[in-house]
């Protein structure tokens, strides 16, 4: 495989990882075959990984480890503050940026389902008035934003 290919594939999983952690701190358990670890959270979701992304986030210091109570058991592990605010940006980057309509913007026929409702036409009138239309909207693009 192509080096790029690797640290490519490593980066999507070094951010799948992070944003796994980001909802609860995890235990690690190695595998048999010693190169594989799986991650598993306290609501009993798992993630089974390279035991080299692992070492990598521990030593760039994205996550952090607990002591360990006995010799035998698994590692704890949690997202560092670093972690935390890395996993918080991607979040930021990926969300959409749409703007909710103000009641003065003209309603574009191509836009979404609701401005298709707004341009349709029935026997008895319009299935949508254009206060519905801009409320529906705003209510779209909070929604979208909270996601």
């Amino acid at each position: 495989m192509h080096p790029s290919a690797t640290d490519k594939n490593d980066g999507k999983r070094t951010a799948r990882f992070l944003a796994f952690l980001s909802k609860g701190n995890a235990q690690i358990h190695e595998m048999t075959d010693g190169k594989t670890v799986l991650v598993e959270r306290a609501d009993s979701q798992k993630l089974k990984l390279p035991a080299c992304i692992i070492r990598q986030t521990l030593s760039a210091g994205l996550i952090i480890q607990a002591r360990k109570q006995t010799p035998d058991a698994p590692f704890r592990i949690a997202l560092s503050e670093e972690g935390r605010r890395i996993v918080e940006a991607r979040r930021q980057k990926a969300a959409p940026k749409r703007h909710a309509p103000t009641a003065n913007e003209p309603v574009r026929p191509d836009g979404s389902p609701l401005a298709r409702l707004y341009f349709a036409k029935n026997a008895s009138g319009i299935h949508l008035s254009k206060e519905e239309y801009h409320a529906g909207e705003r209510l779209r693009a909070d929604f979208e934003k909270s996601q």
